[in-house]
């Protein structure tokens, strides 16, 4: 995985850190590429798989909050040009 980021993190009006998503998603994916690739001793297998199934959690989460965002976005749209037709 490489050192520089792509999401960005800002504080917003509440003081709570807020993240764009997707980018965050597509470097937590190359995190699972990173570690589905590496060669580990039998011992360390359980411990790496347990990493990937937080991770994936993680990711559908996410994905879940984004896919809520554009249904959201999606339901609001189609409503405006409901009024104004």
């Amino acid at each position: 995985m490489s050192t520089t980021t792509n999401y960005k993190l800002q504080k917003g009006p509440d003081n709570i850190t807020w993240c764009s998503l997707e980018p965050l998603m597509r470097d937590l994916i190359e995190s699972i590429k990173i570690l589905n690739d590496m060669d580990l001793p039998l011992h360390e297998e359980s411990d790496r798989n347990n990493k990937i199934m937080g991770i994936k959690a993680a990711y559908e989460i996410l994905a879940a909050l984004v896919n809520e965002a554009n249904r959201t976005q999606l339901l609001e749209k189609n409503n405006v040009q409901k009024t104004t037709h």
